[in-house]
Order: C-alpha cells, then sequence, then structure tokens
C-alpha cells in the first residue's frame, strides 16, 4: 500500500515540476534566445553597414591618392571615362548601401525585399574577395590579407540574417 502512494506522489510531483520547469524557466529562455537571435541578425547588418560606410570614404579619394589624372593617361579617354563612372557608382552604391544598413536595419531584415538586398549586399563583398585574387598581384601580402579580411566582414554581415527566420518575415504570397 505504501509503494503505490510513494509511487503516485512521486508521479505529481515530477508532473508538476516538469510543468514548472517548461513554464516558468524553459519559456522566458526561449523568450530571450529568441530575441537574442534577432537581435544579432541587426547587429551583423549595422556592423555591415559600418564597414560599408568605411570603404565609401576610402574611396572618394580614390582619384587623388592613385594619381588617376597621370596614371590612367595612357587610357583611351572612353576607358579613362569607364574608370571613373565605376569609382563613382561604387562610391554611391558604398553609399546607399551603409545607409540603408544602418538606418533602416528593420527593414533589411525582416522583409523580402530587405533580405535580397542583402545577398546582393553579401555578393558584392564576395565578388571583390575574388576579385582580390583574380585580378591583383599584391607584392605585399598583408595588403592583400588586410583587404580580404575588411570584405569578409560585411559579407558574412550581410549573410547572417539570410539564413535566420524570424517571426516578423512579412509573408507577401497573399498580395
Amino acid at each position: 500500500m505504501i509503494v503505490p502512494f510513494f509511487y503516485t506522489s512521486c508521479r505529481l510531483i515530477l508532473a508538476s515540476c516538469r510543468f514548472y520547469f517548461r513554464s516558468v524557466i524553459m519559456k522566458p529562455i526561449f523568450v530571450v534566445k529568441f530575441k537574442l537571435k534577432i537581435m544579432k541578425s541587426t547587429t551583423s547588418v549595422k556592423i555591415a553597414g559600418g564597414f560599408s560606410f568605411f570603404f565609401f570614404l576610402f574611396h572618394i579619394p580614390f582619384y587623388w591618392m592613385f594619381d588617376w589624372k597621370h596614371n590612367l593617361s595612357c587610357l583611351s579617354p572612353e576607358n579613362w571615362a569607364i574608370m571613373m563612372c565605376f569609382n563613382i557608382i561604387t562610391i554611391v552604391l558604398l553609399l546607399f548601401m551603409s545607409y540603408a544598413s544602418l538606418l533602416q536595419t528593420a527593414e533589411m531584415v525582416h522583409t523580402r525585399l530587405g533580405k535580397t538586398f542583402l545577398l546582393f549586399s553579401a555578393w558584392f563583398y564576395f565578388f571583390r574577395i575574388t576579385a582580390e585574387f583574380l585580378f591583383f598581384d599584391a607584392p605585399d601580402p598583408i595588403v592583400s590579407t588586410s583587404i580580404i579580411t575588411l570584405c569578409l566582414i560585411p559579407a558574412l554581415g550581410y549573410s547572417i540574417p539570410l539564413f535566420q527566420r524570424s517571426p516578423k518575415d512579412k509573408d507577401l504570397s497573399s498580395l
């Protein structure tokens, strides 16, 4: 008679402990963990936006820094204009990437259009890393390694939210 009573009371105690554990302990941990995951996505986009802003500032003085007036004088006028246009377009693109990443972070992380832009931004930096291997023969490996590292940080920062799904993702399939 004592054994079934003891067995039943142990089951009741365990059941109440499981209920307490699930409702009081695990639920807040899940909520905090989930909010932390969302925070990491927005934080990584903001860090990538900061690096994009750095690259924006870095590209502005290219004309003077690399003395393009003399160094590109061997090019035809059309090719010189193409180089100048590419640099100006890159400056504008980096400015827009940094603006969207730093000031429109929630939209970038939670909408399909934002995630598409994140994908484009990540590709932009991954292609720049690939171009470092294909086109630049840097005599100093420190310069090449630093450029690769400085491009890899925003590439990964823009990629992190692409692999995380948030409950705020807007489903536009009903439109």
